[in-house]
């Protein structure tokens, strides 16, 4: 009969030992879901200290009366446990660790770049060679022979008596007309001759006598006037301008003289000229004339007048 009670009282410890575990493992399986569900749902709480308790008593069971059916006692379940972990034997109970705060990866807020606007500048022309201008060729001169002719030569004066007049008769000149392109550019190599015997005065005879004797015709019978250049200008009204520089002689005496002449050039390329050109006798040691035993005298200085023509040699 003991040992009859005995196989069922270990069959009842048995039993409920199996219940016990179990149990057990139920709550820690709601503990550790409880615990996660917390986790989720509260991000930064820490779980408070868990302090080591006794794990509960459980009763024991009452000994079995003799011949009575058995009875199972009630066994109370621990409370289930929310925040705590049942205490392992022989330590203490680790909390769980705090959650680790996930933090969101931060994203670089894109760059905001302005567009670039590359200007393609067109391509460069093509380098084309221009021709080289063909050289400048210098205008042709040439040369052309003229003559003087005189349309009126004088020589003009005064004395203590009255003012005097006498005609050139005899003059002659030549020279060269330089021609750039088709245009009068200047005179050449020009001579102009007066014989002194070809000076005639309305007095007569008398008063030429004592004119080739001032001029010492004998020696002298030739009053000469050349120069080797002189520029021509010709405006477009066809006005003349010729500044000369040459050589005077007469009498024996050769001085240096300007003379100016001014003119129109004719239709035909001659040249229509005036000249009138002051001088004085004594500047080529001429004595001026003295007549009627010295109760008259001629003036010192006298004017040369000239109207003439250079034409062209055909």
């Amino acid at each position: 009969m003991e040992k009859r009670l005995f196989s069922i009282a270990s069959t009842v410890v048995l039993l409920f030992s199996i219940v016990l575990f179990f149990t057990q493992c139920n709550a820690s399986s709601d503990n550790k879901t409880a615990s996660v569900d917390e986790t989720e749902a509260v991000d930064t709480i820490m779980p408070a200290p868990i302090t080591e308790e006794p794990a509960p008593e459980i009763e024991e069971p009452a000994p079995i009366a003799e011949q009575a059916a058995p009875q199972t006692e009630k066994i109370t379940q621990p409370a289930a446990v929310t925040t705590k972990k049942e205490p392992q034997k022989g330590g203490t109970v680790k909390p769980p660790s705090a959650p680790v705060e996930s933090k969101p990866t931060p994203v670089e807020a894109p760059v905001k770049t302005e567009p670039v606007h590359v200007v393609t500048p067109p391509p460069a022309p093509a380098k084309v060679d221009k021709p080289a201008p063909p050289a400048e060729t210098a205008p042709i001169q040439q040369t052309t022979n003229f003559t003087f002719k005189a349309n009126k030569a004088l020589i003009e004066g005064t004395s203590t008596l009255h003012a005097w007049e006498s005609k050139i008769t005899k003059a002659e000149g030549k020279g060269k007309f330089q021609l750039t392109g088709n245009e009068l550019t200047a005179l050449k190599d020009v001579e102009i001759k007066m014989a002194v015997t070809g000076i005639k005065s309305k007095e007569g005879k008398k008063m030429d006598d004592k004119t080739y004797e001032t001029f010492n015709s004998d020696k002298n019978p030739n009053i000469v006037y050349s120069f080797s250049s002189a520029q021509v200008k010709i405006d477009n009204a066809k006005n003349v301008t010729i500044e000369t520089s040459g050589n005077l002689s007469m009498a024996g005496t050769t001085k240096a003289v300007s003379i100016s002449a001014r003119g129109k050039e004719l239709a035909n390329g001659d040249l229509q000229l005036s000249v009138s050109k002051k001088i004085k006798m004594t500047d080529f040691k001429m004595e001026p004339p003295v007549m009627m035993l010295g109760t008259i005298k001629v003036g010192d200085e006298v004017t040369v007048v000239f109207d003439f023509v250079l034409a062209k040699n055909n």
